[in-house]
C-alpha cells in the first residue's frame, strides 16, 4: 500500500495506518528518518557551540601587535607615510566576496548531493511510499520534516561538521 505522511501515525513505538488498525513497515524510510533525527539533533547541539575562528584571529592580531611594539622599542625607525590604495583595497574586497560566493555554491552542491540519500523522506511527504504490513519499531521523535533536515544539513556543512 502507498501512503503519505498524513496517512501514517506512530503509536506505542510502531508505525500504523492513520486509522490505527494496520501495522506497517518500510525499512528504507525508517533508516532515513533515524539518520535525519541524528543530523537535526547534532545541528541543534552544534548551534550552542562557537565554531568560529575569531579566537584564532584575535590571538594572531595580538601577537602581531605585540611583536610590532616590541620590535619598535628596540630600534627607533622613522615611520613611513602611508599611501592610500583604494584600488588594492577594492580588489581585495572583491576577491573575498568572490571566494565567499564560491564557498556558498560548494556548500549548496554538497547539501544537494547529501540530501539525495534522504529522497525517500521527501517522496513520503509529497507523494507517498510503498509500505508492507508488519511491525516495525519507530520512535515518534524521529519524525523530522524534510525542510528541517535540509536546514540542519546546511548548517552542519557550513560548520564543516559533515
Amino acid at each position: 500500500m502507498i501512503l503519505q505522511k498524513g496517512d501514517v501515525k506512530v503509536q506505542k513505538g510502531y508505525l500504523f495506518t492513520k486509522d490505527g488498525d494496520t501495522l506497517i513497515a518500510n525499512d528504507k524510510l525508517v533508516k532515513a528518518y533515524r539518520e535525519a533525527h541524528y543530523l537535526t539533533s547534532m545541528a541543534t547541539a552544534a548551534k550552542e557551540v562557537s565554531f568560529s575562528i575569531k579566537e584564532t584571529i584575535q590571538r594572531d592580531e595580538w601577537l602581531r601587535s605585540f611583536r610590532n611594539s616590541y620590535n619598535s622599542k628596540k630600534i627607533k625607525k622613522k615611520k613611513k607615510k602611508e599611501v592610500s590604495k583604494p584600488l588594492t583595497e577594492n580588489l581585495a574586497k572583491e576577491a573575498k566576496n568572490f571566494l565567499e560566493v564560491i564557498r556558498e555554491n560548494e556548500i549548496i552542491d554538497e547539501v544537494n548531493d547529501y540530501l539525495l540519500s534522504f529522497d525517500i523522506i521527501f517522496t513520503f511527504e509529497e507523494v507517498g511510499v510503498l509500505f508492507k504490513e508488519g511491525p516495525q519499531s519507530f520512535e515518534k521523535d524521529w519524525l523530522v520534516s524534510f525542510k528541517d533536515l535540509k536546514k540542519a544539513v546546511m548548517f552542519l556543512m557550513e560548520q564543516r561538521l559533515l
